[in-house]
């Protein structure tokens, strides 16, 4: 084998928005995984998952922020490390890249609300989801997440990543083909995340009736499903609730778009009449209009 040159894939290969380098420790753990990709092409994935490393690290010049191969090694027996979430946004925008290159922007679901995020290179992560994903793993770090209109799947992924059980729900079928794609190919660096991530496609909530993932211990999430539930389906929707711990949503992207803020504010008003308590989250991110209402 040549000597080879890795470099952090942030920067020139993938052309990826520079977020910072690497945090030292778990990181390097995915940072193999795609070491191993690029150094030898023919890689058995499966086999880096088992443990096994299938090239001669001895003819590869690793980047400075890599630890030694012997610290990896040892990681691998972490089963539920911290992922750095600047760090899995790069990640999960080289697996944009490439699923858009292998499907194509329709065919991949992706339509301009992810494929956006390409050609902008604004990461595989919205600012709106890096933020959630730290509100929900601080305050919910021992509860199950039901996110419904998961789309592809990114905010489900900083969840898993970070040791959450998600189940994501997805009505569109190329975006839930996507999803399913990303976490494979997260499950080949961290076998563990089959065990706590699942997919669904359907209607909400009615793909899950014959599952586990009702229950005061889980949290059931919406961001961005504006796209048009007749009155019915809003208030089978909004029945559902008293079914969960928690429920946090956009108050303007919930079964149709709210661009006026009165219609916001009847929205919230007809949760909370039925929650135990209730909140708004403006804290969260900038022109999000996020909500929390509990029922447990």
């Amino acid at each position: 084998m040549s000597k080879i040159r890795i470099t952090s894939f942030f920067q020139e290969e993938h052309t990826t928005p520079q977020r910072g380098a690497p945090s030292a420790w778990l990181n390097s753990r995915l940072a193999y995984g795609n070491l191993v990709k690029k150094a030898s092409k023919g890689a058995d994935q499966a086999a880096f998952a088992r443990r096994d490393y299938p090239i001669n690290y001895d003819d590869v010049t690793l980047p400075p922020w890599l630890p030694p191969r012997e610290t990896v090694t040892a990681m691998h027996a972490n089963l539920a490390p911290t992922v750095n979430l600047d760090f899995l946004d790069g990640y999960l925008f080289r697996l944009l890249q490439e699923i858009v290159e292998q499907r194509g922007v329709e065919g991949s679901g992706f339509f301009s609300y992810y494929n956006s995020r390409i050609e902008r290179k604004l990461g595989g992560l919205s600012e709106l989801e890096h933020q959630l994903a730290l509100y929900l793993l601080a305050e919910f770090a021992d509860r199950r997440v039901v996110h419904a209109g998961i789309g592809i799947g990114t905010l489900a992924s900083a969840l898993t990543c970070n040791g959450m059980k998600v189940a994501g729900v997805e009505y569109n079928a190329p975006r839930a083909t996507s999803a399913r794609q990303i976490r494979a190919s997260l499950i080949a660096v961290w076998p563990e995340i089959e065990q706590r991530y699942e997919i669904f496609q359907g209607f909400f909530p009615d793909c899950l009736l014959s599952t586990d993932w009702f229950g005061q211990d889980a949290v059931l999430v919406f961001t961005n499903v504006g796209a048009g539930w007749d009155d019915v389906a809003l208030d089978t929707i909004i029945r559902s609730m008293s079914r969960y711990g928690e429920v946090i949503l956009d108050l303007r992207l919930f079964g149709s778009v709210r661009e006026n803020e009165n219609d916001r504010n009847a929205l919230f008003d007809r949760i909370a009449t039925i929650a135990r308590s209730s909140e708004r989250l403006p804290q969260i991110a900038k022109g999000a209009h996020m909500a929390r209402f509990s029922f447990g």
